[in-house]
């Protein structure tokens, strides 16, 4: 004895499947009222065949309206149930590549192709089947699967299996690439079939859904976005072992696939700090300045510079790299981190950009309300460097430190 049950997937999406939730109550609501409907004429065929050319889209006689309405429309309890299906494993992960503004118009196009090429088909193979009317929700996850195959390649169902008379149960996990390659070899072996019997099916509807939606998700790049999410995961599994060379080679490669994305600065400065723990100082040195080449940082880039910085301000690199980080962190507010940078480069005296990094301590300490230190560095300033071309900008914070005294 063996029984299936799912229970959740791999992948969630990032954000609420709003569009699909409002579908899915929407599609509830026709089931209900189609119902009512035909109940109330007991299910009489005159009464099905008015419902369903009422709703539903017929290629020989389009109506815009009925555009929306068929893919609300079902069959039978069976194709209203595995539509749900569906919509619950595809069409909500496809929805988190799209704004909701976004993904409603889309849907409705790509369900107006689809209605389209079935439309067009049975003129070619059995014109008298042209009139029947077209209903379902499926083109359009047939186009989600082929997002999803993009998009999301590890996506996997968690399966608990119940076998035996003692319900033995073991936990699997189903690829979502299994169950849809599966499900297109079906389509293909369908469609192929037309063309010897004649019989037209909603296999070239579902085929056009999954050509656009594999298309699409290829013409977004989301391949290469799928490739480097693996690679992050390999970087920070490898980072959680203290794989420390390993991580910092898949972070260098996310950094390198990503020149133009806004998560270029933190792949970059994730893969400075694993070479540093490495050891590998000059490649982490390269690595920092491929980061401070950008001008955005995200959230994510500024906290991997916070963890940075501990290791910087003991580290072999050039000086002036430092320095350019610190003032890179001064400009998004990471006074903390920009100070020990600033204080570790001033120390270095035959640095050109001392006397600078030292007016930033000063300036710095001032900032974050340290007023006896900031008047320690100033007398420090004064000792080593009060013959240096930055005497002057010493003398206006000078000033500036009085007048705030005052």
């Amino acid at each position: 004895m063996l029984f299936l049950l799912p229970f959740g997937l791999t992948r969630q999406p990032k954000r609420r499947p709003i569009a699909t939730v409002t579908l899915a109550v929407a599609i509830l609501l026709m089931a209900v009222a189609q119902f009512i409907y035909l109940s109330r004429h007991h299910f009489s065929e005159a009464a099905i065949e008015r419902w369903f050319a009422t709703f539903g889209f017929v290629p020989a006689n389009p109506k815009p309206l009925t555009v929306l309405t068929a893919p609300l429309v079902h069959e039978s309890v069976w194709h209203l149930l595995f539509n749900f299906i569906g919509l619950w494993l595809f069409v909500r992960l496809a929805e988190s590549g799209w704004k909701v503004h976004s993904f409603v118009p889309l849907g409705i196009l790509v369900q107006w192709g689809a209605f389209a090429v079935q439309g067009f088909v049975p003129s070619v193979l059995a014109p008298m089947e042209r009139a029947a009317p077209l209903v379902g929700v499926s083109a359009l996850i047939a186009f989600a699967m082929g997002v999803v195959w993009v998009r999301f390649p590890d996506a996997a169902l968690g399966c608990l299996i119940y076998r035996g008379w003692r319900w033995q149960t073991r936990k699997v996990l189903l690829p979502l690439r299994w169950l849809i390659g599966a499900w297109v070899v079906w389509q293909v072996g369908v469609a192929l079939n037309q063309l010897w019997t004649h019989q037209v099916t909603a296999a070239w509807a579902h085929l056009t859904g999954f050509g656009f939606g594999y298309g699409l998700a290829l013409a977004k790049g989301w391949a290469r976005l799928a490739q480097r999410e693996r690679w992050r995961e390999q970087a920070e599994a490898a980072e959680r072992k203290g794989q420390w060379q390993i991580a910092a080679e898949h972070w260098q490669r996310i950094a390198e696939e990503s020149q133009m994305e806004e998560d270029a600065p933190a792949s970059w400065l994730a893969a400075s700090d694993a070479f540093l723990r490495a050891n590998e100082t000059e490649r982490a040195g390269k690595a920092l300045e491929r980061a401070l080449t950008k001008l955005h940082w995200s959230d994510e880039a500024l906290e991997r510079a916070r963890r940075l910085t501990a290791l910087l301000t003991s580290a072999a690199l050039p000086p002036s790299l430092l320095f350019d980080l610190a003032t890179q962190l001064e400009r998004f507010r990471c006074f903390g981190e920009a100070l020990a940078l600033f204080h570790s480069v001033g120390k270095v005296a035959e640095f050109k950009q001392a006397p600078q990094a030292l007016l930033k301590v000063i300036e710095l300490h001032w900032r974050l309300g340290d007023e006896e230190q900031a008047r320690r560095h100033l007398h420090r300033f004064w000792a080593q460097y009060s013959q240096s071309l930055w005497r002057h900008d010493a003398q206006q914070l000078a000033t500036q430190i009085r007048q705030a005294v005052r």
